[in-house]
């Protein structure tokens, strides 16, 4: 491998890190908003032995949270 080789590979890779620590934001940002708007604009609705329900204020449509994993201590 030449240098003008291992300098194009040097390039792809900090392109393909730079790419992971973009998706990695854009992950962390809808989950930060997904949070704010289950807190401000849907109303808690009860629980089952399964799911956690809530209601959106204006379309009034249904979400449900599964009551598993680590928010609950639980594994699936």
């Amino acid at each position: 491998m030449n240098t003008l080789e291992k300098d194009q590979h040097v390039e792809d890779l900090n392109k393909g890190l730079q790419l992971k620590r973009e998706q990695a934001d854009e992950v962390k940002d809808a989950f930060d908003r997904a949070k704010i708007a289950l807190m401000y604009d849907y109303m808690y609705m009860g629980q089952g032995v399964t799911y956690m329900h809530f209601k959106h204020k204006d379309t009034r449509e249904y979400i449900k949270i599964p009551k598993c994993g680590v928010a609950f201590n639980e594994t699936v």
